[in-house]
């Protein structure tokens, strides 16, 4: 017989119990985790980044478990009008309490180094207590107010022991190794005011020698969480991915069916098309420039690379990298979508959004896939966290996710690792940016194992020509 865990009387969201939510948050976070090519980031194994997500899930909605939070979500709407403003239904704080000490934890055996191990914990955190807001300056976050250090501990006092005791004995059924008690809930929120300052000296450390990893690291985490949280309650579930076998050879047949003429400019494409896909791939090399002048077929040209680069990589890594395809400008995106699209059709690929999506500020909010149609909040949760294998952008939307605190935009960041990021026309992107691009790109090529793409008639010194193959 199956004995199933009592359930703890607690809710996340309205029909939805909170133990639910918590682990399934935290088994879709690891699950894209696992899906990504990173092996570490920096000193940070990816083991270790494992057991932060998993804390970071299990615990991010924990501050929901007290009784003011529960009050206003099972209220009438005149008593959550009420209740809406009043700090004590708010969970943020309590829940990365609770993730900050449960991931010192889950640490211990993972990571020998203390202040490694600290950073985690802190990392841990910092993502919960911001996952429905913005990430904003760390050394900001350290600091707990007296106000919401009674406010900790009256929120803690509401809680009901005895369901957080069945709330606690799922968690730990999930892979949290730190029992969470109401007791111990009481020692922390007393504790962490004090606790937390020690990381002060180091965070500042950490910025003053303005390095990105820290950086990198924070937001990949952050992404992966967020991501994972909003998928859950919207989806239910993982969306599994569309990969699918091509090369350039599906480019070479829609050429075919099209039949150009042998006029003096086809030709000189086709000469560029050729030397552009027959050079030999090193994965090795990072960083890649195709240089085309305008009106030589740049779109199929780097598409085409981008697909022999794709199966490379597929076969050789054993995995199979996403396309991001980022253009400056709104006027061509549709353009260059609907001419990709009839190259994967015509080879009897079937162009739902898992395989071509289009994203930008005023694309229709629509996700087909296998022929089923999602609904808009759901189409909206799918476009918005780059759930497709061909991704046409723009550069706001590639840059505002590299260079950004906005949750909106930092929810598809995780999805750059492992990547094959093309930029079109990279020469108008204006010079003072260059060297701000070239440090994160540097970072999310090594980091987070990803392929960069120029692709430009005249190409920008972003990088030194020794470093761009």
């Amino acid at each position: 017989m199956v004995r199933t865990l009592p359930f703890s009387n607690l809710y996340s969201h309205p029909d939805k119990p909170l133990e639910e939510h918590l682990i399934g948050t935290a088994e879709i976070a690891l699950r894209n985790l696992n899906s990504s090519p990173v092996h570490k980031i920096a000193d940070f194994r990816k083991e270790a980044l494992k057991k932060v997500l998993l804390v970071s899930g299990l615990c991010h909605d924990l501050g929901k478990a007290t009784s003011y939070f529960q009050t206003y979500l099972l209220g009438s709407k005149k008593e959550k009008k009420e209740l809406r403003q009043k700090p004590e239904t708010r969970h943020g704080l309590l829940s990365a309490v609770s993730a900050y000490y449960a991931a010192n934890c889950q640490l211990a055996n993972e990571v020998e180094d203390g202040e490694e191990r600290a950073f985690l914990s802190f990392l841990a955190f910092l993502i919960v207590r911001r996952h429905h807001g913005n990430l904003g300056h760390a050394v900001g976050e350290i600091f707990i107010s007296s106000k919401n250090a009674k406010l900790l501990a009256k929120q803690v006092e509401s809680i009901e022991e005895k369901k957080l005791v069945a709330l606690n004995a799922h968690l730990q059924n999930a892979g949290l190794i730190q029992a969470i008690s109401k007791p111990l809930l009481a020692e922390w929120v007393a504790s962490v005011k004090d606790d937390l300052k020690e990381h002060r000296p180091g965070l500042r450390r950490l910025g003053k020698a303005k390095n990105l990893i820290y950086y990198l690291t924070a937001n990949f985490l952050f992404s992966l969480l967020i991501d994972a949280d909003k998928s859950e309650v919207v989806l239910g579930e993982y969306m599994s991915r569309k990969e699918l076998d091509f090369d350039a050879s599906v480019i070479d047949k829609y050429k075919t069916i099209l039949n150009f003429k042998p006029t003096k400019i086809n030709n000189i494409r086709e000469k560029a098309y050729q030397e552009v896909i027959k050079q030999p791939i090193d994965l090795g090399n990072r960083v890649l420039s195709i240089n085309l002048p305008t009106g030589l077929g740049k779109t199929l040209t780097s598409f085409a690379f981008a697909f022999n680069l794709r199966e490379s990589i597929r076969q050789k890594r054993n995995f199979c990298p996403r396309i991001i395809y980022a253009l400056p400008f709104l006027s061509v995106i549709d353009q260059n979508a609907d001419e990709i699209e009839k190259v994967l059709t015509c080879n009897g690929l079937k162009t739902d959004t898992n395989l071509l999506l289009k994203h930008h500020h005023l694309a229709e909010v629509y996700y087909r896939e296998d022929g089923n149609e999602f609904e808009p909040s759901q189409a909206k949760i799918l476009i918005e966290g780059w759930n497709s294998e061909i991704i046409i952008t723009t550069f706001v939307q590639l840059f505002h996710t590299l260079i950004s605190g906005r949750n909106k935009s930092l929810r598809k960041f995780h999805r750059l690792s492992g990547s094959i990021i093309i930029l079109d026309e990279v020469q108008s992107i204006p010079s003072k940016y260059w060297l701000l691009i070239k440090n994160i790109f540097q970072l999310v090529t090594q980091e987070l194992n990803s392929y960069l793409v120029f692709v430009t008639a005249t190409e920008p010194l972003i990088f030194e020509r020794q470093e761009v193959q």
